[in-house]
């Protein structure tokens, strides 16, 4: 006698005391549930036209909330960190140097080989300076719009000066001049050692101007390929509430209509350009552009669901019950929408995806439940449809339950994270699975029994045409239809069961799991933290031309930043000023040529002589700033209050060129450190970037998605194993989700893909779908059968009952997201692959590594000494179930089942008048 056989005769003869609190937990709760959803199931059989109208109310209710539904697009409030430094910071800096600007940045690329630095070439780039500048004469539609021309928006270093990063500013942008260069004089200009910017003020970096430099035997350049030009406006950004947008109408127009200038053919030079409303728009367009592959991958989803839930034939085909389902999802998407809303939530771009999540997950609900509607037994068919509909969810909604609430947990877990977005995201899913389960088990149920009274009367499927009365549903509606009804239940109930009972391919399945588990470990071990804001582009888009051509010509460019200082005792503090400065060139990230010190300018004005107090201090430093040409560069970067007092500079800086997001953050860190090792009192210096609010959460994102998994891990295993009450069967599903995590995050290094935003997202929707397959699994096994005792054939009758449906709902939310492999959106190609990772993954183990673990070491089925009513053993009554034994030898099966414990005629029931209305 097997050890589980004996711990079945233990529990059966009386011995509870031996029993387990987990088996006590186990009669309580599943006693309970069952006992809820059959009271539910009869309900809802008996009243499906008050369940809809219901639901729909509900639903309507919750919708109410979207008049609160409002949109969050900066980066700031979505992937920054709760408590950030980053976030103070941007405080401080707007509070004290509130100017803001944008920028029109243009790379010029002389054609055939051609030299950006002859005369000629210049010219023309003179002429498209014009042009651009144009965009806002007083003649344009510009002007018109907005009553501004460029010099009432441009920013200022000079007073009434536009600043510009150019090499035309050497001739002060002078036409006149400008025509009359010759090659000679370029060359010698751009090779003087002590080359000022007469336009801007302060010392001339050429190389930040020209790129594809060519050299002679001196040193002394000769030629070059490209020229870097910059165009500064000020932006006057105001925030629309309901998109969660910083919007500038004006930048936005000048943005766009200089960069239709810019982009224009040229026959000396090809020009690129960059822009914030630039980026933005193209960024929109790749998300766009693949809409209507989502539309496509619904129609997919509904159109297997149809074929996938009924027969075909007219009578018992289920187009329209599909229809329903899916709906069904999407009134739950609509209310978790609503409800999340009316909380106050934000949606965020990568909220886009919870409608396919929800709609996958629903789907899958629907699978099992119309599932355990096919499998009630002959006897039970003859039941009134209220009958039916209590019997199929008493043994359905457990499943359910089980599953929807461990994905529930999951998210909630996930909701505690410190990034903004995620959080919101998490919280959306996880209310948005809990109604996408209430409307599940109501709503769609309540058309399920509707169908059922339309069966009941014979009545077309399609039309609710009254069928003839010798019609016989064998007959396909499709005479070539390949696949009989029931097919793929009986191929993986059948065939497949047999197959993984033998033990070669008990051997070959566990050593492809552990041989696939191991090279996953490697690849989580390789899986780097990686993130580049060109992914979220078109591969054809203009402004990846322009990066292509900034990262060739110009590979030295590096990030901006600065180093801060608030309101401190400058006059006795000069000394900290001076290290400070030390402490960014010394910085590995930083680099030094570009450390631009505003203190170190004025010491060099006052070569050598010190102010004897801090109001001589504070009027020579405004004297420096306001009078003297090389002091005049640095307005921007002192604040002074009324009484002439400083109270905040700013020492700007580049970072030298990085080349990843760990070499970004690293940096970040270190000219942190740097900064605040400088001893300032009261307030101490510190460095900050506009882009280190994105540094900022790719420092902790790795971190996030551990934690948040290994959390959701653990919170799943508790309240499977509440919901389960089996504690070795919710160690299995365990098991099976983290080697479904394991395996997805191992192999999505070896596809290319990185630990950001996008993947971080993906991979908590994972532990979801991954617990939806194994969990469903479980139980079903734990359900004990009368004709299956051992093991082997306790795995068969569970592929039989609940294989289908899971292989179902797996395949179903592939097919959302397999239109999307020909995307040219890295947001939606990085969806499909990690989607179809998880689906693969999670349907081998849950359909592959979990039946075979299970017919080896699979938990004894629950037991009933305490409970109200005996199992119900006729599940399988009445379709063609082949349990094997060891030997191969097929087993007689005696499905005869107990006397039902709420017996009741087809005719008794409540008033169903409401529901023959409802029928067709």
């Amino acid at each position: 006698m097997t050890r589980e056989e004996t711990s079945d005769d233990c529990c059966s003869s009386g011995c509870n005391c031996n029993c387990s609190c987990l088996r006590k937990v186990s009669g309580f709760i599943e006693t309970n549930l069952e006992a809820f959803f059959e009271k539910l199931g009869r309900t809802v059989g008996k009243h499906p036209g008050w369940t809809i109208g219901l639901s729909l109310a509900f639903a309507a209710l919750c919708l109410a909330g979207m008049i609160r539904f409002r949109q969050e697009s900066r980066s700031d409030k979505l992937w920054v960190p709760s408590g950030a430094d980053s976030i103070d910071h941007k405080v401080w800096v707007e509070e004290n140097f509130p100017e803001t600007t944008r920028a029109l940045l243009v790379v010029v690329e002389a054609k055939a080989n051609g030299n950006v630095l002859d005369p000629t070439i210049l010219r023309q780039i003179y002429d498209l300076h014009v042009k651009i500048l144009d965009v806002a004469s007083p003649d344009s539609d510009f002007y018109k719009e907005h009553g501004q021309t460029y010099t009432d928006f441009c920013f200022t270093r000079f007073p009434r000066r536009c600043f510009f990063s150019s090499l035309l500013a050497l001739w002060k942008f002078n036409k006149t001049v400008i025509d009359g260069l010759t090659l000679v004089d370029v060359q010698t200009q751009i090779n003087n050692p002590n080359l000022q910017d007469p336009w801007n003020g302060g010392d001339a970096n050429i190389t930040r101007w020209i790129g594809g430099i060519e050299r002679n035997e001196a040193g002394y350049i000769t030629k070059a390929t490209a020229l870097n030009i910059g165009y500064f406006i000020t932006a006057n950004e105001t925030l629309n509430e309901r998109t969660g947008e910083l919007i500038d109408e004006r930048a936005s127009d000048f943005e766009s209509a200089a960069q239709d200038v810019v982009l224009k053919e040229n026959a000396l030079f090809d020009a690129y350009a960059f822009s914030e409303s630039g980026f933005t728009e193209e960024a929109g367009k790749s998300i766009q552009n693949d809409l209507l592959l989502l539309a496509a991958g619904y129609a997919v989803i509904i159109f297997y669901v149809c074929i996938s839930l009924g027969e075909c034939n007219v009578l018992h085909q289920k187009a329209w019950l599909s229809f329903a389902g899916v709906i069904s999802a999407g009134l739950g998407i609509g209310a978790s929408f609503g409800l999340c809303s009316a909380f106050g939530l934000f949606y965020g771009p990568v909220h886009s995806v919870l409608p396919f999540l929800l709609i996958g997950i629903g789907v899958d609900d629907m699978f099992v439940i119309v599932a355990a509607w096919e499998n009630l037994s002959a006897k039970d068919r003859e039941l009134h449809v209220s009958e039916r509909t209590a019997k199929a969810l008493k043994k359905a909604g457990v499943s359910v339950t089980v599953t929807s609430f461990t994905d529930l947990v999951a998210f909630l877990v996930g909701s505690t994270t410190v990034l903004p977005a995620l959080r919101s995201f998490c919280v959306y899913a996880g209310i948005g699975i809990f109604l996408d389960f209430v409307f599940q088990v109501t709503f769609f149920l309540a058309f399920l029994a509707i169908d059922g009274y339309r069966a009941d009367k014979k009545l077309d499927a399609c039309c609710c045409i009254l069928l003839p009365s010798n019609y016989e549903p064998s007959a396909c509606c499709w005479p070539r239809w390949p696949f009989k009804s029931g097919w793929l239940k009986k191929f993986i109930g059948g065939s497949y069961a047999r197959l993984l009972t033998k033990w070669p391919m008990k051997v070959f399945v566990i050593l492809a799991t552990c041989g696939l588990f191991g090279a996953s470990v490697y690849g989580v071990t390789e899986l780097k933290r990686e993130f580049d804001f060109r992914w979220f582009l078109p591969s054809n888009s203009y402004v990846l031309d322009y990066f292509d051509a900034q990262e060739k010509y110009f590979p030295s460019s590096g990030v901006a930043t600065a180093a801060y200082t608030g309101n401190v005792k400058y006059f006795e503090e000069q000394d900290m000023l001076v290290q400070l400065e030390d402490k960014m060139k010394n910085d590995p990230y930083i680099d030094s040529f570009s450390v631009d010190s505003w203190y170190a300018a004025y010491q060099e004005w006052k070569n050598g002589t010190v102010a004897t107090s801090s109001a001589d201090f504070y009027a020579d430093v405004q004297s420096f700033l306001y009078n003297v040409s090389s002091g005049r560069s640095y307005v921007k970067d002192v604040v002074f209050d009324n009484n002439g007092v400083i109270i905040a500079t700013r020492i700007p800086a580049e970072h030298i060129r990085l080349d990843s997001t760990t070499e970004e953050v690293d940096a970040m860190v270190s000219i942190r450190e740097s900064v605040d090792s400088v001893i300032l009192t009261p307030k101490k210096p510190f460095a900050y970037s506009e882009l280190y609010l994105n540094w900022e959460g790719n420092l902790v994102i790795r971190r996030e998605l551990f934690r948040n998994l290994g959390l959701a891990l653990l919170c799943v295993f508790i309240v499977t194993l509440l919901l389960l009450a089996d504690l070795w069967g919710s160690i299995l599903v365990l098991i099976c989700v983290t080697l479904t995590l394991v395996d997805v995050a191992g192999l999505m290094h070896f596809w290319g893909l990185t630990v950001d935003t996008v993947t971080t997202v993906v991979l908590v929707l994972a532990i979801g779908l991954a617990v939806d397959y194994s969990a469903h699994m479980t139980h079903t096994f734990l359900i004990p059968n009368a004709d299956a005792k051992t093991r082997d054939e306790r795995m068969i009758h569970t592929l039989h009952v609940i294989g289908a449906a899971v292989w179902n709902g797996g395949f179903s939310t592939f097919l959302a997201f397999v239109l999307l492999a020909g995307s040219g959106s890295y947001v939606f190609t990085t969806f499909f692959k990690v989607f179809f990772l998880v689906v693969v993954c999670g349907l081998f183990h849950s359909l592959g590594f979990l039946p075979v673990v299970l017919s080896l070491v699979g938990p004894a089925p629950y037991q009933y000494t305490n409970r109200r009513s005996e199992p119900e053993n006729e599940i399988e009554q009445g379709n063609d179930i082949d349990l094997k034994t060891f030997d191969g030898k097929e087993k007689e099966a005696d499905l005869s089942p107990p006397p039902p414990s709420h017996s009741q005629s087809p005719g008794s029931g409540g008033d169903h008048s409401l529901t023959s209305e409802l029928v067709c």
